[in-house]
C-alpha cells in the first residue's frame, strides 16, 4: 500500500496540532508540525514589511523534508503535516511532488472561537495574531473543509472516514509542475496564475521525525539547534 501526505491546516487555535497527533496517533503515521519546526530554527519572524511569514520560510524546511517525506511515502507509511498553511505554493509543494497521494483536510472555525481557544493554551499568541492568521487562512480554499467546533472525536472520525473511502480525492488540487501554478479557489474551475517562490534554495538533508504509536499521541518533538546545523537526522530525538 502507498503511503499519503495528510494536510491538516486552519487558523491559529482551531486545533490543528491536536487533531494531527491523534491522526497521526490512529494511522501509525509520521507527524509533522511544521509550525513547530519553523519556530525552532527561527524562521517565523514577520519582516516589517510583510503581513506574515513568508512563504519561502515553510518552502525551506518542506525542501528539506522532502527527502524523509518521499522515502517515508514510498514504504507505504502515511505522513501527516498541520500548519496554518496560509500560502499556496506550500499546498502546490507537496501535492506537486506527491501527486495523487495528495489530502487535504480545512479546520474551520469561527474567529472568536479561535481567539477563546488559543487563551486557553499556557503559550497564547494573542487576539491581534488569531484574527491575523484567521484572515491569511480564509482567503483561500484548500481540500475539505471540516468544522472543528464539533468534538475532537467527530472531527477525526469525519477525517477517517474521508480517508477510508477514497473520498479525500475528490479534493485534490492538480498542478503542472511549474512552479508559477496555484490553487484554484473553485474545485471545478482551471488552477490560476500567481506569483511563486522562485529564491534558489540550497538542498539540505533529510530530518529524522517522530512516528506517533497508535496507542498514545505524544507532543511533537522539537529542535533546538541552529537550522544549518540541525537539518539532519541527528537533530531529532525520539
Amino acid at each position: 500500500m502507498t503511503g499519503k501526505v495528510i494536510i491538516i491546516r486552519g487558523p491559529l487555535g482551531v486545533g490543528k496540532s491536536t487533531i494531527g497527533r491523534h491522526l497521526a496517533a490512529d494511522l501509525s503515521s509520521l507527524y509533522v508540525p511544521l509550525d513547530d519546526v519553523l519556530a525552532d530554527h527561527g524562521l517565523d519572524r514577520v519582516p516589517a514589511d510583510a503581513e506574515c511569514i513568508p512563504a519561502e520560510n515553510f518552502l525551506l524546511v518542506l525542501r528539506s523534508l522532502l527527502p524523509k517525506l518521499q522515502q517515508t511515502v514510498a514504504a507505504g507509511q502515511s505522513v501527516v503535516v498541520d500548519a496554518c498553511f496560509y500560502h499556496r505554493e506550500m499546498i502546490q509543494f507537496l501535492d506537486t511532488h506527491f501527486p495523487g497521494q495528495t489530502a487535504v483536510f480545512t479546520l474551520s472555525a469561527p474567529v472568536e472561537i479561535c481567539i477563546a481557544r488559543d487563551r486557553e493554551r499556557s503559550k497564547s499568541h494573542g487576539e491581534d495574531a488569531a484574527r491575523a492568521v484567521h484572515d491569511l487562512v480564509s482567503r483561500f480554499t484548500a481540500g475539505k473543509k471540516i468544522d472543528a467546533t464539533k468534538s475532537k472525536k467527530s472531527i477525526l472520525q469525519e477525517i477517517m472516514k474521508n480517508l477510508a473511502r477514497g473520498a479525500w480525492r475528490a479534493y485534490e488540487r492538480r498542478w503542472p509542475p511549474q512552479p508559477t501554478a496555484d490553487i484554484s479557489e473553485n474545485e471545478n474551475d482551471p488552477p490560476a496564475k500567481s506569483k511563486s517562490f522562485t529564491r534558489p534554495m540550497k538542498k539540505r538533508p533529510a530530518e529524522r521525525l517522530v512516528v506517533v504509536p497508535p496507542e498514545e499521541a505524544r507532543p511533537p518533538q522539537r529542535m533546538t539547534a541552529s537550522l544549518p546545523v540541525a537539518m539532519n537526522e541527528s537533530s531529532w530525538s525520539r
